[in-house]
């Protein structure tokens, strides 16, 4: 079993602001979560976000990374 206090880290997802988003930055990010069966050469994770200045729901996107290992 890996030791997880010693594995790797690395940020696969920013946060940033409205307007400046693109494929590695979120406005109003929050969460970060492994989909499970996800792998390191195929991982999925599940963003979300919210515009809480114009009462946007919140929603949660898919981000998939190839080649992570």
């Amino acid at each position: 079993m890996p030791n997880l206090y010693e594995a790797h880290r690395r940020t696969l997802v920013w946060g940033g602001e409205w307007g400046d988003q693109d494929d590695s930055h979120v406005a109003q990010l929050y969460g970060g979560y492994v989909i499970p069966g996800s792998t390191p050469d195929n991982l999925h994770l599940a963003v979300s976000q919210w515009n809480t200045a114009e009462g946007w729901p919140y929603r949660v996107m898919q981000h998939r990374v190839r080649g992570f290992a």
